[in-house]
């Protein structure tokens, strides 16, 4: 059974080659660049004589991947970004599974390495994306970092270090806040804002998403990476409902101390419910109890 690899790229010279050196395994490469300035093109033409250009710059990869597939002349296609790339022994695996008809698209899960550290937890482990599949049974929708539609018998790779896709994401503090500039532009007109921005939308924002970070997806497993990301992925859901705000005009509100200790309150009950649930991992079944008490008297 035939496979194809398809990338969508831009700027990647830094990461390209090693991307591609990784797809010696398949039938076909297909590149699409959107408009390079730098090296990228000449070095994808090093590896295959499939190399197009995008009508123009869509800012993402996802809007082009559709159009990078419509090339592909593989019964199975294979998705990889320029950052990243197919460990030898996931290469293997992809291998035998283009051999299994009955399943139509793998989840592949997914090593992110950021600031020099393969994350397991934070909400970046396994991060399992649609990436081989039978030609035909997989889309990607217009918008940022949505999920692609998919069709027919699914199958997700056990989540195996050696079957995972390597994606070197940030390499450091500046390329997540660059990124985050144009991602979050992105996504604030993508989103629906539900109405006028508020004082509360705001502050929740950013505390909602840490919390899910750090507690619900144990950031803090992953020592000082986990709270670094935690942080910045709140400060990125409160640039997106900042940037929604500023498309409204920068729309005035006034919040009266008796809301604003409403909401203050509610943000104290949510951490307090999360820092319960941390005492209480792995805490013996009398302390489990008395914590619980603790937590209901408020103390």
């Amino acid at each position: 059974m035939s496979i194809s690899a398809v990338m969508v790229v831009k700027n990647e010279e830094n990461n390209i080659a090693r991307a591609l050196k990784s797809l010696k395994f398949v039938d076909e490469i297909i590149v699409f660049d959107m408009h390079s300035t730098d090296q990228t093109k000449k070095i994808a033409e090093k590896f295959t004589d499939k190399v197009f250009d995008t009508p123009k710059d869509f800012g993402y990869a996802d809007p082009a991947r559709d159009m990078a597939m419509s090339r592909a002349k593989g019964e199975w296609i294979l998705v990889l970004d320029a950052d990243e790339e197919v460990p030898d022994s996931l290469a293997k695996k992809i291998t035998e599974l283009a051999k299994k008809p009955d399943i139509d698209v793998y989840f592949l899960p997914r090593k992110n390495i950021i600031f020099n550290k393969a994350l397991e937890h934070s909400a970046w482990w396994p991060d399992y994306q649609a990436r081989f599949f039978k030609k035909g049974m997989v889309s990607w929708q217009v918008g940022v970092h949505r999920q692609p539609d998919v069709k027919g018998q699914v199958k997700y790779l056990p989540a195996e270090s050696s079957w995972a896709i390597t994606h070197y994401n940030y390499l450091n503090v500046e390329e997540f806040v660059n990124r985050s500039q144009q991602y979050t532009s992105l996504q604030a007109q993508e989103r629906p804002s539900d109405g006028q921005v508020t004082s509360q939308g705001l502050m929740e924002a950013f505390s909602g998403e840490f919390f899910r970070r750090f507690f619900f997806n144990k950031a803090y497993q992953d020592g000082m990476h986990g709270i670094a990301l935690s942080y910045l992925q709140a400060n990125y859901e409160l640039l997106i409902k900042l940037k929604q705000w500023q498309a409204q005009g920068f729309t005035e509100e006034r919040l009266e101390k008796k809301e604003l200790i409403k909401i203050l309150k509610q943000q104290e009950k949510d951490f307090r419910h999360w820092l319960l649930d941390l005492e209480k991992s792995n805490a013996p079944t009398w302390r489990k109890i008395y914590l619980s008490l603790k937590y209901k008297l408020g103390r």
